[in-house]
């Protein structure tokens, strides 16, 4: 349950990143129902990711520097290019 919060936490905070409309960490925590230090703790996660994130003091907002495509999930693999030429154990 945890992490199905988190990612969708972390799923609405990029789209609001991604359309520069974050406000400051206030702000953006009563958006999502949590506290300023939780939002940037998810900020910070997001930048362990990879993510380069500025944030405007004249905006107030936070931005990508670079933009970015955000994943969270699985994705079905082509079980023939993985490697595992189509034979799966079955016990």
């Amino acid at each position: 349950m945890y992490l199905l919060k988190t990612r969708e936490q972390l799923t609405t905070l990029h789209k609001q990143i991604e359309n520069k409309q974050t406000g400051n960490p206030e702000e953006l925590g009563l958006r999502l129902g949590i506290t300023d230090r939780s939002v940037k703790n998810l900020i910070a996660q997001l930048r362990l990711l990879g993510a380069e994130i500025g944030y405007c003091q004249i905006t107030q907002t936070y931005y990508y520097v670079k933009p970015v495509k955000f994943n969270f999930g699985y994705e079905p693999l082509n079980v023939e290019s993985a490697g595992w030429g189509g034979v799966i154990a079955r016990y």
